[in-house]
């Protein structure tokens, strides 16, 4: 969905896991796995700063769990429009 924003605002699309996995040259399941949850998420606020704070517009597509850090949202807060798309469980299921 975001790559179709991107497309139609003539901006780059920025996603913060891609941007994980290329730095680290990993899965965001090895990560988690060797890592810990709590490192990725050091790693994935850091990304979504970056993102940010890039000098052009652009549209940044984080994770599923970013939204549910608080300090995701109180850094977004103010410089970024932020849309939450809610979907159905089983619609998600049925997508996976």
């Amino acid at each position: 969905m975001g790559w179709l924003v991107a497309q139609s605002l003539g901006v780059e699309l920025i996603d913060i896991d891609r941007e994980i996995e290329r730095a680290e040259k990993r899965s965001i399941a090895d990560i988690f796995q060797a890592r810990g949850e709590h490192w990725f998420r050091a790693v994935e606020a850091r990304e979504t700063e970056r993102a940010l704070s890039a000098p052009s517009p652009a549209v940044i597509v984080p994770g599923g769990g970013w939204a549910a850090q608080p300090e995701n949202l109180t850094s977004a807060h103010g410089r970024a429009i932020t849309v939450y798309l809610e979907i159905p469980p089983e619609t998600a299921v049925r997508r996976v």
